[in-house]
C-alpha cells in the first residue's frame, strides 16, 4: 500500500529539469499545505529553474499518539524521543518515497540530483532509511558514487 495519497508538484520554469527535491512534510500536513508555507516564509512562489520540486501527501493512518487518522508518513508509539519506531510503518514510507525518486530517475534525474527534504519530527530513522535504500537503488542500476543528499528544515 502507498504512503503516498497524492503529489503536489512544481515544475521548473526551464523546459530542462536537471534535479529533484522531496519535501516530506511534518505530522498532520498535506504536501500542498506545505508548499504555501514555503511560499510565505519566502514571501514568493517557490520555483527554480532547472528544479523539481515534489510535496507528497501521506496517506491517513492510524496514528497512535493522538488515536485517530492522520496524514503522517509512519506511526509512532508515543511522542518521547526514547520511544521505539514502529517499523512497518517506517518501512512502508521509505517503499513509497522510493518509487517516487524511482519516477524521478526514470525521467533522466541522476540520484546525485535528488534531495529529500525532512522535517525535524519526521525521525532519523524514515531519513536514514530512504538514504539506505537510494543507494540500494544507485547500486542496482549499476550508477557509481551516486548518493542521495537530505536536509532538515
Amino acid at each position: 500500500m502507498s504512503r503516498i495519497s497524492k503529489v503536489f508538484t512544481v515544475q521548473p520554469t526551464a523546459s530542462r529539469c536537471a534535479g529533484s527535491i522531496i519535501f516530506l512534510h511534518g505530522s498532520g500536513d498535506t504536501g500542498s499545505s506545505f508548499y504555501s508555507w514555503w511560499c510565505n516564509e519566502l514571501g514568493r512562489e517557490l520555483k527554480f529553474e532547472n528544479v523539481r520540486l515534489h510535496f507528497p501527501t501521506a496517506a491517513p493512518m492510524f496514528y497512535t499518539p493522538v488515536q485517530s487518522l492522520f496524514n503522517v508518513w509512519m506511526n509512532r508509539i508515543a511522542i518521547d524521543i526514547s520511544s521505539p519506531e514502529d517499523e512497518q510503518s517506517t518501512n512502508d514510507a521509505v517503499k513509497s518515497i522510493s518509487e517516487l525518486i524511482d519516477k524521478e530517475v526514470q525521467t533522466g534525474i541522476p540520484l546525485n540530483k535528488i534531495i529529500i527534504g525532512l522535517t525535524l519530527n519526521n525521525k532519523q530513522e524514515l531519513a536514514a532509511k530512504t538514504s539506505i535504500i537510494v543507494r540500494d537503488l544507485s547500486v542496482s542500476r549499476r550508477i557509481n558514487d551516486e548518493v542521495v543528499g537530505s536536509c532538515l528544515y
